[in-house]
């Protein structure tokens, strides 16, 4: 019969496109899946990659701060030894002032010596002179 075998091409034909659409499903199913796992990759590289731009930038402030530390070190240690340089002048200002110090008083002293010995020949003189008389 005609009609019994166009029924089953239809009824054919209905369940190759039943399968057909069931196809197109999964595959739809398939490309959602892949799309959403690029975009979990990609959101993840990105996280990475901030956290890298972070580090990158933590990285640069601690050599831009080692390098301030550096460069006050440097400038201490420049002060420490002017500092060092200035005591050490003082020091022999000090030495030569206590230097000049004990030879005006050693000339004060052979000053004082040599006079006292002159006072002591003036006595002397005027006692021979008195006794003399």
């Amino acid at each position: 019969s005609l009609r019994g075998a166009l029924e089953a091409e239809r009824q054919a034909a209905a369940a190759a496109g039943m399968e057909r659409k069931a196809e197109v499903q999964k595959a739809r199913s398939e490309l959602g899946e892949a799309v959403k796992g690029v975009n979990k990759e990609r959101a993840a590289r990105q996280e990475a990659e901030g956290r890298a731009r972070e580090s990158e930038a933590r990285a640069g402030e601690a050599a831009a701060a080692l390098e301030g530390l550096r460069k006050r070190h440097e400038a201490e240690r420049g002060a420490l030894q002017e500092s060092a340089k200035e005591k050490g002048k003082l020091l022999d200002a000090e030495r030569k002032a206590k230097a000049d110090l004990e030879v005006r008083l050693l000339a004060s002293e052979e000053a004082a010596a040599a006079k006292e010995a002159a006072a002591r020949r003036l006595e002397e003189r005027a006692r021979e002179g008195a006794e003399a008389l």
